[in-house]
């Protein structure tokens, strides 16, 4: 059984934390006190959060909406996951995965993770990580 937390990203920098420079996560991270930067980041930015992204700003209600519709994602592939619940000062869900009953359970946790980090990345990554850094 494998459980898995989905939550905000804990503040970081960008200098110092061995991402590539032009990774989603970097240019957020550089962005987190710009809002024309955030606003810039919208353009390039997956659908369901350039719309969040577009006003340059993230509040908590946009961190909560990025969020469910991570969860969402997950569910609607397949898995089960928790209700968003907040722990220390992030909001966040796990999702419980068996292999039990699966002929290769090292492709079906390979499947797993792939499945849950699309979802975050779709839906999640820049606004989580913008709003983390701002809070």
């Amino acid at each position: 059984m494998l459980v898995l937390t989905a939550a905000a990203f804990l503040p970081i920098t960008a200098c110092s934390n061995g991402l590539d420079p032009d990774s989603p996560t970097a240019l957020a991270l550089e962005a987190v006190d710009d809002p024309a930067a955030i606003a810039q980041l919208a353009q390039d930015a997956p659908a369901p959060q350039a719309a969040i992204l577009d006003d340059g700003q993230v509040s908590d209600g946009e961190y909560e909406q990025a969020l469910t519709a991570e969860r969402d994602c997950v569910s609607a592939a397949g898995y089960e996951p928790s209700s968003l619940a907040w722990g220390d000062g992030e909001l966040g869900f796990t999702v419980t995965a068996s292999y039990e009953d699966e002929a290769d359970p090292q492709a079906a946790d390979a499947a797993f993770r792939v499945t849950t980090d699309q979802c975050r990345e779709e839906n999640s990554t820049l606004v989580a990580t913008i709003w983390a850094n701002q809070n």
